[in-house]
């Protein structure tokens, strides 16, 4: 009996596994796009549990208020539909969230994620646990792992977006001036230019969306000392963002106080700092986002700050844009 040749089995697994990828890669292409609007998260629960403190719980966590807007807006606005009526529509919505109480005596809860599994672009959430009881004592253990994953899922399906349509002329100018990178769109354009300091904007008939960033050399200061951001931030929009009229100028609402939050950036420490601005001398306004961190020699301080204006809309979905962009920053070495 002749042995097998080697290289004719090593050619058939290869083309098995060639059909097996082709095949999960026509799947994916066979999922319908994600359904819903930005922000919206669709909660599958039976109505006792959402009338409960169950349905209490998810809407203190995922409906608060989002931080630092002029006017009350939830983290995310909560569709809640019973199981029965989970089906159509529903079922490719992007964010969705699955509670299963009671349904398997013998766990103790369990949390689980799924990207794409009936739509592209889609996060499926689900909660199981044998009693609502422990369905609340699973989702206290870490209280911001429901809000984390939605947001930062949020956050990358505009990253994602926007790397895709990225303005490399301004990538250029933001590796080469400060030796950072940022996943800019395109119908950004830049607004003003100084040696430390580069301001670059949306503009459409009705909002407005910008992000300004500058450096100053690091003192002896603590990084997340929100007096010196605030005054550095101050300075920066002070003497390079005028207002519509003469003499007008940016500058950080006072009367609502500013918050910070430490982040990691793949190993690169930052200050997040959100708060409200306005501008002096005129009636215009509104939220701002902020990163503070140090250059890869530590000798600067950068600070990249974002900011939406739109008076007549809400302001939340324009913010996490802004805030998309600055989240995807990377430092140069």
């Amino acid at each position: 009996m002749h042995s097998k040749n080697p290289l004719r089995i090593a050619w058939i697994c290869l083309v098995f596994i060639g059909l097996s990828l082709g095949c999960e890669e026509e799947s994916r292409k066979a999922l319908p796009g994600s359904t819903g609007k930005a922000g919206e998260v669709v909660v599958v629960m039976e109505q006792k549990y959402w009338n409960g403190d169950l349905g209490t719980h998810i809407k203190n966590t995922l409906a608060k208020e989002f931080p630092a807007l002029p006017q009350p807006e939830p983290l995310f606005h909560l569709v809640h539909i019973p199981k029965s009526s989970f089906k159509g529509l529903f079922l490719t919505h992007r964010n969705i969230l699955i509670f299963s109480i009671g349904k398997d005596k013998d766990n103790s809860g369990l949390i689980r994620q799924v990207k794409n599994k009936w739509a592209t672009s889609q996060i499926v959430i689900s909660v199981s646990a044998p009693s609502e009881a422990k369905c609340l004592e699973l989702l206290t253990e870490d209280k911001s792992q429901l809000e984390r994953t939605l947001s930062v899922t949020e956050r990358m399906r505009l990253r994602q977006k926007f790397n895709s349509i990225r303005n490399k002329n301004l990538a250029l100018k933001l590796e080469g001036k400060f030796g950072l990178s940022l996943a800019v769109p395109t119908d950004y354009v830049i607004a003003s230019e100084e040696d430390n300091f580069i301001w670059f904007r949306k503009e459409t008939p009705e909002i407005s969306q910008g992000i300004f960033v500058y450096t100053y050399q690091k003192g002896n200061g603590a990084l997340n000392d929100i007096n010196t951001i605030i005054a550095r931030r101050d300075s920066a929009a002070m003497n390079n963002i005028p207002g519509p009229l003469d003499g007008s100028y940016m500058g950080t609402m006072m009367d609502y106080p500013a918050s910070t939050t430490s982040l990691d950036f793949k190993g690169t420490h930052a200050i997040e700092t959100r708060g409200l601005w306005k501008v002096v001398g005129d009636f215009m306004g509104g939220p701002f986002l902020s990163l503070t961190l140090l250059s890869k020699d530590q000798s600067k301080v950068i600070c990249i700050d974002g900011y939406v204006y739109a008076p007549k809309y809400d302001k939340r979905n324009y913010l996490r844009q802004v805030e998309a962009i600055l989240y995807s920053l990377k430092v140069g070495e």
